[in-house]
Parts: structure tokens; C-alpha cells; sequence
């Protein structure tokens, strides 16, 4: 096999099968990720494109030292400093207070919400929705020195 495809939009990628499929080469994602690997002849080391960029944007940073990846969605981070964080990962354009709750209830308690679309901001209700739960609703620009600071 060469790749995994999920082929529903509510697919959930556990960090289990991630993990396997990873360390056999197989890719992993939805149709888009497939339909865009093709071409490129990376099918075999392709995963799911919607997380794929914001993931390696955390794994890159120097003050992460582990990242535990639990779902395609849902990471818990150790910084260098001993402090872990869970952050879960908003694909929508403007998340809504309903997403953030959303999140919470399938995945668990987050300490970030994070909206990875990086044309869109989170709305008000959903910062209030996150402080509500006891998270923070964070685009990259603060995430990034949230991860930095400890």
C-alpha cells in the first residue's frame, strides 16, 4: 500500500495509525492530499495536507522538545523548559464559539485552540467560548511566542 486515504471530511487520523502508517511509508490523508501528491510522485510520504504545515511548524520551533501527536488535530507539546501544552488545531476560516466547543467535547480539554487558516481570525465568540473552557483561541502569530516564552 502507498497511502491511506480517509475519505469523509469528519475522518479523525488517531496518532496511533499516524504513526504506524508513517514509519511504513504509507501516506496518509483525504482525497485532496492524495489528488495533490500525485503529480508531485510523493504519495508515499504525504500527510493529511489541512494539518500538515501547521505540524511542521511546531515540530521546527527549537523550543519544543517533544511533540505527541494524539490525533491529526490534537498535539501535546513539551518546551524545553518542562511546561507541556495541548493544543488542538481549528481548520475553519473564522472559527465560531460552536467549533471551539466542538473541539473540546470530542477531543478533551486543550490549553490552545488553534486556528490554523491563515486568511481568517477567530471570532469573538470564540475567544470568549475558549476562555469560557479555560483555553486560549490563538492564530500563529501567537502562538509562536506563547510556545517561545515557556
Amino acid at each position: 500500500m502507498n497511502f491511506l486515504c480517509g475519505y469523509r471530511k469528519e475522518c479523525v487520523w488517531e496518532g496511533g495509525a499516524i504513526a504506524y502508517v508513517e514509519s511504513n511509508s504509507i501516506g496518509w490523508g483525504s482525497i485532496g492530499t492524495l489528488s495533490s501528491a500525485i503529480p508531485k510522485g510523493s504519495v508515499k510520504r504525504a500527510s493529511h495536507k489541512a494539518y500538515a504545515f501547521a505540524f511542521r511548524l511546531i515540530d521546527q520551533l527549537r523550543c519544543v522538545m517533544v511533540v505527541d501527536r494524539e490525533f491529526d488535530r490534537i498535539v501535546t507539546v513539551t518546551l524545553v523548559g518542562g511546561r507541556s501544552l495541548r493544543i488542538g488545531m481549528i481548520l475553519e476560516y473564522e472559527p465560531i464559539a460552536e467549533q471551539v466547543r466542538s473541539l473540546w467535547n470530542d477531543f478533551g480539554a486543550i490549553d490552545i485552540a488553534w486556528n490554523i487558516n491563515p486568511n481568517g481570525s477567530p471570532t469573538p465568540s470564540a475567544i470568549e467560548a475558549g476562555r469560557e473552557l479555560g483555553c486560549k483561541v490563538l492564530k500563529w502569530e501567537d502562538l509562536k511566542p506563547t510556545l517561545q516564552k515557556g
